[in-house]
């Protein structure tokens, strides 16, 4: 078999596995909304706009291990540097607006442009490794001449998979948080429900003023004879 036909093989096999992922990215991230709805994304911000950095992190850092889990020996390392941004969760988890940017560029497949935030480091990384293992992660190329090319394009095809798989176990542990099933242990937000006035386990802000919180949506839907007047969209 040539070498073209072995680099066309073996990105066949990574881009069947990233294909597999992405599906579920779109089908949940970028799904259509009816009026008055809220998107994936608006619903991530909800809880993830009211935690902080260490929390994030610690979110980031779960899904990125459940994808380590499947992994073994060198495809860790090779794993942690393809991508960097999630290797090193306060990447991401450091600005709220993060979270965003990158689940809507691996949802419209641009997690490998110029355009991704986080690209020169992405770039640095993978040649990094590559360097460090002398271009030999697939042995079977004969030709020196291009054996860099399809060596380097293959490892971005693994990063694809790789980063997709990240963003299905990050939208899956936001449907957990959702449903006050999530992965993450829940800790008292502080304050009391306008409604009830019991303490908070986790919060329900009011999405058109963002100014009162609710332990649940129950008092949130009961608050709201007497709260719409005085609410006001910020």
């Amino acid at each position: 078999m040539s070498d073209q036909a072995l680099f066309e093989a073996q990105k066949s096999e990574f881009e069947k596995f990233t294909n597999l992922y992405h599906e579920k990215i779109v089908r949940m991230y970028l799904r259509d909304v009816g009026e008055g709805e809220k998107t994936f994304d608006e619903q991530i911000h909800e809880v993830w706009d009211d935690w902080d950095v260490s929390k994030r992190i610690e979110f980031i850092q779960r899904a990125f291990d459940q994808l380590k889990g499947s992994q073994q020996g060198r495809e860790i390392i090779v794993l942690g540097k393809t991508c960097p941004e999630v290797a090193n969760p306060k990447l991401i988890a450091e600005d709220p607006a993060n979270i965003t940017k990158f689940l809507n560029a691996v949802a419209h497949n641009m997690e490998n442009d110029s355009s991704y935030p986080w690209s020169k480091l992405v770039r640095e990384s993978v040649i990094g490794i590559l360097d460090d293992l002398n271009w030999d992660l697939w042995k079977t190329f004969t030709n020196k001449v291009s054996k860099k090319q399809y060596t380097e394009l293959l490892m971005f095809a693994q990063r694809s998979m790789y980063i997709n798989q990240v963003a299905v176990y990050l939208i899956a542990n936001f449907c957990g948080e959702f449903t006050g099933e999530g992965s993450l242990p829940k800790k008292p937000q502080g304050g009391k429900c306008y409604h009830c006035s019991k303490p908070m386990l986790s919060r329900k802000r009011c999405a058109k003023c963002k100014s009162v919180y609710y332990c649940s949506k129950e008092c949130q839907l009961n608050h709201w004879p007497s709260h719409r007047g005085v609410c006001k969209a910020k």
